[in-house]
């Protein structure tokens, strides 16, 4: 059997599915209801299913070839139809000069995996913003495979939207998510799959993403050009800990606000010299030094003039963790800092999201900013 389609639209729709194509080389491709179907099934990444209209095609069953070669020839075709068809070694692509086919693969993928992504009811939507920030806010989720009720993003429901989360044991991103009408399955979701998702996606700030909710998994479905695209995300843990009292007990004894331009420039230097960091509020400025080597030889030291004129506590971190919660809290050009009454306290770090980030003890028995004075230029 032989189906046409314009190569744009192929090509498109391909462009979508590329992020699920990196370690996996196996595409299911079938015709079903007049709809040519793509689907890629990634155990951990999630699922993603394509359909596409194809007008006077009869149904034909799944057939398995290499996903990133189709990609790759349809791109080289000029634009134009293709000629799509279903042979009994594999797929034939034929365009105006040229013919290609690709060998059927062996390889396959469970009936369920495509049931679970091809949900057509969506009861709700989010916008393409908060799809970005849920991503950040992973940047948050442990990799430590001996913790999986940390490895995921915690959505649950409440009223008038979404109640997420994410931590790792020393960093605790939270938010709520305005999303109506949406029935929630409480759980923790595979961060990796909502990242895939999020990529392939590429969504517009007030872009309408459709969401649903299902038993194992969420599905999100946006239309690209004629096709409609779902995409799935796993539920890989029912519980997660109790993050509120974490929240209720944390303190904010000294608050500034600064550029995430500043913050960022600064932790560049500090990773220059892989240091770790100490900061402390002092006479009008924010102080940030970084230091690194044994004998704390290597230093970089910045000020930023602030509104309080209080002296806060001096906290102590890693570079790389002020770097994950600068991207767990999403920040969008400003950040604020609260400090806690002690230099031991966890510290509230607030943008898009917020941040809880616990600090390395202090081990400084004196401010390294007591003697130090901004300069003019």
């Amino acid at each position: 059997m032989t189906i046409k389609i314009e190569q744009s639209e192929l090509a498109e729709v391909l462009s979508v599915l590329s992020p699920y194509m990196t370690g996996c080389l196996s595409m299911g491709i079938r015709v079903k209801d007049k709809m040519l179907e793509l689907f890629i099934h990634r155990v951990e990444h999630g699922s993603a299913l394509a359909r596409v209209p194809c007008k006077k095609a009869p149904d034909h069953d799944w057939i398995f070839i290499n996903g990133p070669t189709l990609y790759e020839l349809v791109k080289a075709i000029h634009e134009g139809s293709i000629d799509i068809s279903f042979t009994e070694t594999g797929l034939m692509l034929k365009s105006p000069g040229s013919t290609s086919e690709l060998r059927r693969e062996q390889l396959g993928f469970p009936l369920e995996a495509v049931e679970a992504v091809s949900v057509d009811r969506k009861s709700s939507t989010i916008k393409g913003k908060d799809l970005a920030l849920l991503s950040l806010m992973t940047e948050a989720a442990s990799t430590d495979e001996t913790r999986p009720t940390l490895n995921g993003i915690f959505l649950a429901a409440e009223t008038g939207g979404l109640k997420v989360a994410a931590a790792d044991g020393f960093i605790l991103a939270f938010k709520s998510i305005e999303a109506r009408k949406l029935k929630v399955k409480d759980g923790v979701y595979s961060a990796a799959a909502l990242n895939s998702a999020r990529r392939a996606i590429k969504p517009e700030e007030d872009e309408d993403i459709a969401i649903a909710f299902r038993d194992s998994c969420i599905v999100l479905s946006v239309e690209r050009g004629n096709a409609t695209i779902n995409f799935q995300v796993p539920r890989i843990h029912d519980a997660f800990v109790n993050y509120q009292p974490i929240i209720d007990g944390c303190r904010k004894e000294v608050t500034v606000e600064i550029e995430t331009r500043a913050f960022d420039t600064f932790l560049k230097r500090a990773k220059a010299i892989d240091g770790h960091i100490y900061m402390q509020v002092v006479n009008g400025h924010l102080w940030m030094m970084a230091v690194s080597g044994e004998k704390q030889e290597n230093k970089s030291i910045d000020s930023i003039a602030v509104e309080t004129k209080r002296q806060s506590a001096v906290m102590h971190y890693n570079e790389s963790m002020l770097r994950d919660v600068l991207k767990a809290c999403a920040a969008n050009g400003r950040v604020t800092l609260n400090f806690p009454p002690e230099s031991h306290a966890p510290m509230l770090i607030e943008s898009a999201a917020s941040v809880i980030a616990m600090p390395l003890v202090n081990d400084l028995k004196t401010s390294p900013f007591a003697k130090l004075q901004p300069t003019l230029i």
